[in-house]
């Protein structure tokens, strides 16, 4: 086995390293020999050291976790029926994670993990009528105006870290009294927080229709803005990101101050990229949001055409500074 896998440059460096590292031990352990002192010491030290060694031939690992904090608010409900409000705040978050094969170096494989809680809704009768509501039957509706079901107990697609989106102990609503929900739509694809908000400043909306028994409508609508307040990034540290000369790694890019061009990792100040007065933020119209979101190099017209952790920059996603 070698001792690292590939011939990137990164693991280039972190053989130099072990190598003198493990140079500037052997003399202790040739004073060793001779006092008999530092002996145990010497020998800890090697070990710890074929430990590391062995711990670089593990493929490379790289990760961009993308925490979020948005603030909610409930607008007006077009419901003569219900009354509504919403917890204040939501937060979620974000994972991209890259890895290099073992046995076929500069081959890399991506793989995403969302997590996000679900929205607090309280509903009050305004009526003088018992309102029952069919969960069933009850809707979300994002921004694009698609929809979907709202997940119920047992369901599959259920965030990983809530156990269940709660039923009230009873789907029936007395008269001016109130319930508590929580309430998170069905998704199929790998991008559980698909309605949220990505880019800190950015604001979003989505319905939920509750269907009702009881009132005079059929059904009752909660529009629900959020927006997204604070955006926190970390990356990982385990193995060196890539650096000025070595080729950007698909999707997260290179090492802070550095930004890819061309497929290789340059300094920011020598990389060309959106026109100075141009921002970074640049969201799409509702109308022209594409369906399919570009990793990097893709093309793009919008910052959200792009990855998460990717910005539009001279029509291709990347990264802006």
């Amino acid at each position: 086995m070698r001792l690292v896998s590939g011939r990137s440059a990164a693991n280039i460096r972190y053989a130099v390293y072990l190598t003198r590292a493990t140079a500037g031990i052997l003399p202790v352990m040739r004073r060793s020999r001779k006092t008999g002192i530092v002996s145990g010491i010497g020998k800890c030290v090697l070990v710890a050291i074929a430990v590391v060694g062995w711990v670089g031939c593990i493929p490379g690992r790289w990760s961009v976790r993308t925490e979020h904090a948005s603030r909610l608010e409930a607008r007006a409900s077009a419901s003569q029926d219900l009354s509504f409000s919403v917890g204040p705040s939501l937060t979620y978050s974000e994972t991209i994670t890259v890895v290099e094969s073992a046995s076929a170096p500069g081959t890399f494989s991506s793989e995403r993990f969302d997590s996000a809680m679900p929205i607090f809704v309280r509903l009050t009768n305004r009526t003088q009528n018992i309102i029952t509501i069919d969960w069933d039957h009850t809707a979300f509706v994002d921004e694009r105006g698609t929809s979907y079901k709202v997940l119920l107990p047992g369901e599959q697609q259920l965030p990983l870290n809530v156990l269940a989106v709660n039923k009230p102990p009873a789907p029936v609503i007395a008269p001016g009294s109130h319930i508590e929900v929580l309430v998170y739509p069905a998704w199929q694809g790998s991008d559980r927080i698909f309605f949220l908000p990505r880019e800190k400043g950015a604001q979003t909306t989505f319905r939920v229709v509750f269907a009702t028994v009881g009132g005079t409508a059929p059904h009752s609508e909660l529009t629900v803005a959020v927006m997204n307040e604070k955006l926190v990034r970390y990356r990982s540290r385990e193995t060196p990101w890539p650096v000025k000369g070595e080729r950007c790694l698909p999707t997260l890019g290179c090492a802070d101050g550095f930004a890819c061009s061309r497929g290789r990792c340059e300094s920011n100040k020598n990389v060309v990229g959106r026109d100075p007065n141009e921002k970074c933020g640049v969201r799409s119209p509702a109308d022209e949001i594409k369906r399919v979101v570009e990793p990097f190099g893709g093309p793009c017209r919008f910052d959200n055409d792009c990855l998460a952790t990717l910005q539009c920059v001279s029509g291709r996603c990347g990264t802006c500074e």
